[in-house]
């Protein structure tokens, strides 16, 4: 490893690496091993929207096509699902061989979420709102697992997650209005059962998400300040030893690499004396 800087610090038993305060001013972001790990997990999102949009869209489509060879194909609809698969297979590809930050691609991430959620709009509500039978089952709304999804996959600031999975849920609504207003036409249900509708799916589901984003966001910060040793914090293990661990560290102000070797906690024991043999040995090693 290239190290310009290299520390053994004691991780004593009657000290607390998470007693020390972030410095004033910087801001609360997750640790890089899970930035980089949501980042990897963003980039199955979008293979996985690209090939679940193309399963759910066009084998339906295809399959009414058969039974109706005269209807059109090149439709508003049809040119927006090619582009949201398009859309998920950029996100793969950018996730695995983009030299973007973890932070970066995690941003990119949240436009995909709304654009995603536009693209399954414009296929549920393009020709208008769906009939609702009762005797027809019509499932969870795809959206609705969109917008909950993306928090757990491309885990972000809880304020980001929150404006996001609103413009997600504000989506079908949109395409409603908009589909309405090219065509000159009222939708097919009045104004207060679609508030109702999307009001307790959509909007429901932006609520869960935001509340789902704080646990997630407060778990990362737990984990990143238990791996904050004085100044410096916790990147990733090297290896590990009969006496210790050996860590990659960085400086949180200097921003400079450095090796960091810490010594298991349980053979310091409670007995001083054993402690300070414990202690010669992991500092003569």
């Amino acid at each position: 490893m290239a190290s310009t800087n290299d520390k053994v610090l004691l991780n004593k038993a009657t000290e607390s690496p998470s007693g020390h305060p972030h410095p004033r001013g910087r801001q609360a972001v997750l640790p890089s091993e899970l930035l980089r790990e949501a980042s990897g997990r963003l980039g199955w999102a979008g293979g996985i929207y690209a090939v679940g949009y193309t399963l759910a869209y066009w084998v339906p489509f295809f399959v009414q096509r058969s039974q109706h060879p005269g209807a059109p194909f090149f439709v508003v609809e049809n040119f927006f699902a090619v582009g949201s698969i398009l859309l998920g297979a950029l996100v793969f590809i950018i996730s695995r061989y983009s030299t973007l930050s973890p932070e970066r691609l995690l941003d990119i991430g949240l436009v995909f979420a709304v654009a995603g959620a536009f693209g399954i709009s414009m296929a549920e509500f393009w020709r208008g709102f769906p009939p609702i039978q009762p005797t027809v089952f019509l499932g969870v709304p795809w959206e609705c697992v969109w917008i909950l999804i993306i928090p757990l996959v491309a885990p972000n600031l809880p304020r980001k997650i929150l404006i996001v999975s609103l413009l997600e849920a504000t989506t079908g609504p949109l395409v409603l209005w908009y589909a309405g207003a090219v065509r000159g036409q009222n939708v097919s249900n009045s104004a207060v059962s679609l508030a109702t509708y999307f009001l307790f799916t959509t909007y429901l589901c932006a609520g869960i998400a935001y509340v789902t984003s704080r646990f997630i966001f407060l778990y990362g910060m737990r984990l990143k300040k238990a791996r904050e040793i004085g100044s410096y914090e916790l990147v990733s293990r090297l290896g590990e030893g009969g006496m210790g661990e050996v860590w990659v560290a960085r400086h949180r102000m200097l921003a400079r690499p450095a090796a960091m070797k810490l010594i298991r906690p349980e053979l310091l024991g409670t007995d001083l004396r054993n402690r300070d043999r414990a202690v010669a040995r992991f500092r003569r090693e």
